[in-house]
């Protein structure tokens, strides 16, 4: 006791020694999993384990797609190989044909190589036909008249179903009559040759009873300043039929573009007949000739650079019946002949989507030309000479959508050396008729004096606005249910 309270404990003693271990008690349960802590740093790589046993092969896979042929050596017969070192090619060349004929083997040329000859080189069964003849775009150069090359039957001779010669270049240099000469084939191809400065033509193919020219592709020929471009003809009857022209290109030509003589059912497509000295086409008793082609100023003085008024785009001769052409003729319609010439330019024939002074749909047969709306919109240009003033020429026609100024419009036309021609009348579109103007405003107009022939009496049956010239003087005018008079002179009985 202190004095002011009573303790109930005592006074602390000091901290006794510890007293021994007791007994461990039983394993309590086991916590939550504490958090993983940061990845340690990798150990080094241990040492490689051995290899274990191959295992069994597996399934073998499908077949992948065979890969493209590669390119394999040639087993022609090289024209080089026969020639003897002189400046005249021809012999070797003539060799070189008999034996890869002999061997049934093409005949090569070296590539863009320059051969001179002095004579034709003739495929035929006397020469031996070799399976083709690669032209490697080489040139042969003629030094004598006669064909530069020539063809005589192929396909008879030759050991293949397509006898083929392509891709070479033969130039005539005003010496040879032609380039490239076809007497009979059949199912062979022509394809890449080019022919200049022929004193006939750049290509010749004969028609001929045993030796008859049919179901032959020709394509990508090209004549340049040779006198004809392509000159076809039969000996007899119609032997050169059923040939495909494909891209065939004749230019610069000093006569026609292409000349055929008892032809039937050829097809011209793509290619171009350009700057031919009289017409691009002429035809001679032929049949179903179909051209879809480009021609560009027919009738050209290549010399003087000027139109020639002689000749026009197609001259039709003999029995020529059906000749189709669809494509365009570019060219100014006054300064030549026109379209169609010759005695059988009134058969039926069929001239489609061209252009030519503005374009041209047409189609005449029996000497009755037909409405070219049947054809399509484009324009037609026919010329019809003038009495006995051939100089003088109409032309009647229709104008195209495609036209800059005069769309959809008919015309009468009239071309006069002298300058006095021009469009006489024009009906545009929308029916306005222009007399002496191409730009009528109404449905009559009148660009010029307009003259009323005086009557007698008024018209019978009148109606408003019906309008005469009264023999009195009088100008009258039907109005109102009477006659009207619209100046000082005269009356309107």
């Amino acid at each position: 006791c202190d004095g002011t309270q009573w303790l109930l404990d005592g006074f602390k003693g000091e901290k006794g020694d510890r007293g021994d271990e007791g007994n461990a008690g039983a394993q309590g349960a086991q916590g939550l999993q504490g958090l993983q802590g940061e990845r340690g740093t990798a150990g080094s790589q241990g040492l490689q384990g051995i290899r274990g046993l191959q295992g069994v092969q597996g399934v073998q896979g499908i077949q992948g797609i065979q890969g493209a042929k590669g390119d394999s050596g040639s087993d022609d017969i090289l024209v080089d190989a026969y020639l003897t070192g002189s400046n005249d090619s021809t012999t070797g060349i003539r060799a070189a044909i008999r034996a890869a004929g002999d061997a049934r083997k093409c005949v090569s040329f070296t590539a863009a190589k320059h051969y001179v000859t002095s004579g034709t080189i003739e495929i035929s069964r006397e020469a031996g036909i070799p399976l083709c003849v690669r032209g490697n775009n080489a040139v042969i150069e003629a030094s004598a008249a006669g064909a530069v090359v020539r063809l005589v039957n192929p396909h008879l001779f030759a050991y293949s179903s397509l006898f083929f010669l392509e891709n070479l270049e033969i130039q005539s240099k005003g010496m040879a009559d032609y380039g490239l000469e076809i007497l009979g084939a059949q199912r062979i191809r022509v394809s890449g040759v080019r022919t200049s400065e022929s004193k006939i033509a750049g290509f010749h193919l004969i028609g001929a009873n045993g030796a008859g020219i049919y179901y032959n592709q020709f394509s990508d020929w090209y004549s340049y300043r040779d006198y004809q471009g392509l000159r076809a003809e039969s000996l007899d009857i119609k032997r050169i039929n059923a040939n495909t022209f494909v891209n065939t290109n004749f230019a610069f030509c000093s006569d026609v573009g292409v000349y055929f003589d008892k032809a039937e059912s050829n097809y011209f497509e793509g290619g171009s007949i350009e700057k031919t000295g009289k017409q691009a086409i002429h035809l001679v008793d032929s049949t179903n000739m179909k051209f879809n082609t480009y021609v560009e100023n027919h009738a050209y003085d290549n010399n003087t650079r000027t139109r020639n008024p002689n000749y026009a785009a197609f001259r039709l001769d003999g029995a020529t019946n059906n000749f189709s052409f669809k494509g365009r003729v570019t060219a100014d319609a006054a300064l030549t002949k026109g379209l169609l010439e010759g005695d059988a330019r009134t058969t039926c024939h069929t001239i489609e989507s061209a252009q030519f002074n503005g374009g041209i749909p047409y189609r005449t047969c029996d000497g009755v030309t037909y409405d070219a709306q049947r054809f399509g919109e484009s324009s037609f240009y026919q010329q019809v000479p003038d009495g006995g003033r051939p100089e003088r020429r109409w032309g009647v026609g229709t104008l195209g959508t495609d036209h800059p100024h005069h769309p959809d419009s008919f015309y009468i036309y009239q071309y006069n050396p002298g300058g006095q021609g021009g469009y006489r009348v024009l009906i545009d579109d929308n029916g306005n008729v222009g007399i002496g103007t191409t730009e009528p405003k109404r449905t009559a107009h009148i660009s010029g004096v307009m003259r009323l022939e005086p009557q007698t009496q008024a018209p019978a049956a009148p109606a408003n606005g019906d309008i005469y010239f009264h023999q009195s003087g009088a100008l009258c005018v039907y109005s109102n249910s009477r006659w009207e008079k619209l100046n000082q002179s005269g009356s309107c009985p």
